[in-house]
């Protein structure tokens, strides 16, 4: 294959799922192949890898099944190295900055380079004890006393400073993910919070400019992202998922956590009123025993009582952020296999008292031989292959088009006499030479 290809690797809860695209010519994204493996319980628990053996057999698994399916489709062979896999664990934790630098070359509009030199220098900021940086993401910008500026880029000023939102994640969470990279033969490109890359895939720009809720229901966790003016706001993520949803059918119904998985995925509700009272769902018997009868109107009752466990966590956690009014028009969108729950978008919209759309994980592709990915289940996995084409924040995506400009030092200033800023100029003159700061 020619033509870049971008691979996304999603290690879930549930499943292992890889996906490959790659740009078309209209410039939208096509999906070529994906590869997904079920993981059994436990191997993967609040996004942490417990099993890195069995883990690794899966992320091998998967690069088989995405391959043939490329080949099926005549998309030619395709070998893996280089991924962008998402990172999601209870673990995760979201945090305000704030930092300003002084511009030596005030004559000159503020460049990129001089966003960029700002949004370096806040990597450097150390996370918490035992963590590491995932994401730095800048917030709203202020040029002397100019504050609340959205993209500094071509003003004029000696001060700048930026707010910024860092998202970090316990040290051990990478390691093990890290190490089961190595043991695939695989080499890490990019590593995303899952809901931002999900945000990728099931959101529009308009959404999150008018400020939408991100609600990521996965196996083990449920992710709160919140946007607001096209910016992450805050996130969240909360320790219950679908496993829990389906922990209590297999209990409430005497059912093997199995069974309950696959009447969970194939007659789950969120709304029991909406179920017929008369209807039955047949389960198999263990061992000899033979099949039984379970109420299809009980099964929505245990899933209802979960969800709704959920969505007071997830409301509470908006209400939380702060950004509760300015979210409330457009409202939440749900992602994860979770999802595809049967009129959880109405028990949402009941609960919150907001409007609730299920997305759709193919909204931002174009026409892709596997068909699919539009489910929501796939949104990480499909966010993490337009991340190789799309930056998380619009600005970037913006400064990426602009050319770097030569920048040369301001002429030396020899009067002794001059404004505050030719004396500036005159004391870092050595410095910037050294240095090489324009």
């Amino acid at each position: 294959m020619e033509e870049k290809v971008v691979v996304g690797l999603d290690i879930g809860s549930t499943k292992v799922c890889m996906v490959a695209g790659r740009k078309t010519e209209h410039g939208k994204t096509e999906v070529l192949g994906v590869g997904e493996v079920p993981l059994e319980e436990g191997v993967v628990r609040s996004g942490v890898v417990t099993k890195i053996d069995r883990t690794t057999e899966a992320i091998r698994q998967a690069i088989v099944m995405m391959q043939a399916d490329i080949l099926s489709g005549s998309g030619g062979e395709l070998e893996v190295g280089l991924v962008n896999v998402n990172v999601d664990s209870t673990l995760v934790r979201g945090a305000s900055h704030h930092l300003s630098l002084t511009r030596r070359n005030t004559r000159e509009e503020i460049s990129v380079q001089d966003v960029a030199r700002l949004n370096e220098d806040m990597q450097l900021v150390n996370p918490p004890l035992g963590s590491q940086n995932l994401h730095v993401l800048p917030q709203k910008y202020r040029v002397d006393n100019e504050s609340g500026v959205m993209d500094p880029v071509g003003m004029l000023g000696v001060r700048l400073e930026a707010d910024f939102y860092v998202i970090s994640v316990q040290s051990p969470v990478l390691q093990y993910l890290d190490l089961c990279m190595k043991r695939a033969m695989l080499e890490v490109n990019r590593r995303f919070f899952s809901p931002l890359a999900s945000g990728l895939a099931v959101l529009s720009e308009d959404e999150k400019e008018q400020g939408v809720a991100l609600v990521d229901i996965g196996g083990g966790t449920t992710d709160v992202v919140i946007y607001y003016e096209g910016i992450v706001r805050h996130v969240a993520v909360l320790p219950f998922g679908g496993d829990a949803i389906t922990r209590d059918i297999a209990y409430g119904c005497g059912v093997t956590r199995h069974y309950a998985e696959a009447i969970k995925v194939q007659y789950g509700a969120a709304l029991p009123e909406r179920i017929d009272a008369k209807s039955r769902i047949e389960v198999p018997g263990l061992r000899d025993r033979q099949p039984s009868l379970v109420s299809a109107k009980n099964v929505a009752r245990i899933i209802e009582a979960r969800v709704t466990e959920i969505i007071e966590m997830v409301y509470a956690e908006i209400e939380r952020s702060s950004y509760l009014s300015r979210i409330r028009n457009v409202g939440i969108v749900l992602a994860g296999g979770t999802a595809l729950l049967q009129d959880i978008a109405r028990l949402f919209e009941e609960l919150t008292d907001m409007p609730t759309r299920v997305g759709n994980a193919g909204e931002n592709l174009g026409i892709s031989r596997s068909g699919h990915v539009s489910n929501p289940q796939y949104a990480t996995a499909i966010g993490l292959v337009l991340a190789g084409f799309h930056s998380l924040d619009a600005r970037e995506n913006r400064y990426q088009q602009i050319k770097p400009v030569a920048q040369t030092p301001p002429p030396v200033q020899t009067k002794t006499n001059g404004n505050l800023f030719d004396k500036m100029r005159n004391w870092l003159k050595e410095d910037l030479e050294d240095k090489n700061d324009y």
